[in-house]
């Protein structure tokens, strides 16, 4: 969690990717990220950031997959 990180989580999140892939580990990195939207619970955040993890080790894994928000649903 990155309280107030907003979109720039995002970009945490890759960064914490690379610097990991620096480090030559055996295992690989995969992240779901999702920014809560107004009013939503953090719960519910987390569930969207939790199935985008698996979105991104279904697609291969050592990625990182960003969750629409509900709001961009709306659009």
């Amino acid at each position: 969690m990155l309280p107030g990180a907003g979109g720039a989580g995002l970009a945490v999140v890759r960064r914490l990717q690379q610097r990991w892939r620096a480090k030559e580990c055996v295992t690989s990195f995969s992240a779901g990220v999702a920014v809560a939207a107004a009013g939503e619970t953090p719960e519910a955040a987390v569930a969207r950031a939790d199935g985008a993890l698996y979105v991104a080790k279904r697609e291969g894994r050592d990625r990182v997959v960003l969750e629409a928000s509900p709001d961009d649903e709306l659009t």
